[in-house]
């Protein structure tokens, strides 16, 4: 199903009532932004290669939703004319997991018993969480401010991302991120 056909009765019309009003602003200030760094500049290269189409539409908040490997939707509340911290690191993110998409890492199936479930959920939420811990430091880096940094703190990543930052094995990393999961059982 089209995104466009459950927003709206008019088709192709209906996207355009849910379409920031300063997507191309913002998504030209993104790209200027990232660029800027290694890890933003080979995200953006990926979307540019795979010809990701990229939206932002109007929310309350800040999200991202990425239905397949070559479309991802941003929304982002309508005051928001420049591209923030949060914005930049959920644009990186669905650009992230749009690939993860493309290399066959898919959504896990709802009839895969729990554990597969779980291990291909976990395994690909790391996978995202990783890479963008290297786009906040290389923002960080550049930009002389810890914005993006503090986003990894607001997301509630701290304390895995001072274990990151310690170059631990990547068990230890997944073993730390299990056992900061909801409802996680020793």
């Amino acid at each position: 199903m089209d995104i466009r056909t459950i927003f709206s009765e008019k088709g192709d019309k209906g996207l355009y009532l849910y379409k920031h009003p300063h997507e191309k602003s913002l998504l030209d200030a993104a790209r200027a932004e990232l660029a800027k760094c290694p890890s933003g500049a080979h995200r953006l290269k990926i979307a540019d290669v795979q010809e990701m189409a990229i939206h932002v539409i109007k929310g309350p908040d800040m999200m991202s939703f990425v239905p397949n490997g070559y479309t991802i939707y941003i929304t982002a509340p309508v005051a928001l004319r420049k591209p923030d911290a949060e914005f930049l690191m959920d644009l990186t993110s669905a650009i992230r997991e749009a690939e993860q998409l493309l290399l066959g890492l898919s959504l896990p199936d709802k009839a895969a018993d729990e554990q597969a479930h779980a291990t291909l959920y976990h395994s690909r939420q790391l996978d995202l969480i990783v890479h963008s811990f290297k786009i906040a430091e290389e923002l960080t880096e550049i930009n002389g401010n810890t914005n993006f940094l503090d986003k990894i703190e607001n997301y509630g990543y701290g304390e895995l991302y001072k274990t990151y930052r310690q170059g631990v094995s990547n068990e230890e990393l997944v073993d730390l991120y299990i056992s900061t999961c909801p409802g996680h059982v020793e």
